[in-house]
């Protein structure tokens, strides 16, 4: 190891920025699995799928909230939060608190 690097590590708050820093990198990598509209494991008809992994042609532009409901399927495993960041829901965003979606 070089001598910098030797004393970057030496230093405390280096590692704990260091880190601070892998945390958040790790964090933007997982980002599709935690917040999505799509199920990160989908099973139907004994085929697996990962829909917040992959795209699919099948599920071109399926509102997922709507296909769930409607759609026969095995099982679905979904996200924390369980919002798109690239999906606005119109039809929600505009309802008073205490309503559906809120």
């Amino acid at each position: 190891m070089s001598p910098g690097v030797q004393r970057f590590l030496a230093n405390r708050t280096g590692r704990i920025g260091l880190a601070i820093v892998g945390f958040f990198v790790l964090l933007a990598i997982l980002a599709p699995l935690l917040a999505n509209d799509a199920p990160i494991v989908l099973i139907r008809g004994g085929t697996w799928y990962f829909p917040a992994l992959f795209d699919y042609s099948e599920f071109s532009n399926v509102d997922w909230r709507v296909w769930l409901e409607s759609q026969p399927y095995d099982s679905a495993l979904m996200p924390p939060v369980p919002f798109s960041p690239v999906r606005v829901r119109l039809d929600e965003a505009l309802l008073p608190p205490g309503e559906k979606g809120h």
